[in-house]
Order: C-alpha cells, then structure tokens, then sequence
C-alpha cells in the first residue's frame, strides 16, 4: 500500500524579484497594472454589462414565452 501526505509541498517555491518602489503611486494605476498592462478599458466593460443585460431580457423573454405556450 502507498501513502501520500496530503499535506507535502511538492512544488518547489519560486523567488519574486523585488520592486522598485516609486516616489508616488499614482492614484488611478498600481503598479502591477503598469508592469503587466490592463487589457480592460472602461468601455469595454460597459459593453459587457450591456450585453448581459440583453441577454437577461431575452432569455425572460423566452420564459415568458415558454410559460405562455404551457398555459394554453
């Protein structure tokens, strides 16, 4: 019979290079978003909340429908 333990690393940790400490963070941006970017822009999350709005509409749309159609 073979044993684990569940609780053993077995994934070796990895060491962070240190930041760089800026004079004054800017209050819009952190520094992550700088290093790496951020790939959302405000208008595209405004369009996803757009979309999902529609498509909540349709699919009560099609519930309605569907109930319509069972009561007859």
């Amino acid at each position: 019979i073979k044993g684990y333990d569940p609780n053993a690393n077995v994934i070796q940790s990895v060491k962070l290079p240190e930041e760089e400490k800026e004079a004054e963070p800017s209050a819009t941006k952190t520094i992550k978003d700088e290093k790496i970017g951020n790939p959302y822009s405000e208008e595209s999350i405004k369009k996803l909340f757009d979309d999902a709005k529609n498509i909540e509409k349709i699919l009560n749309q099609r519930l309605k429908d569907q109930d319509e159609l069972f009561n007859q």
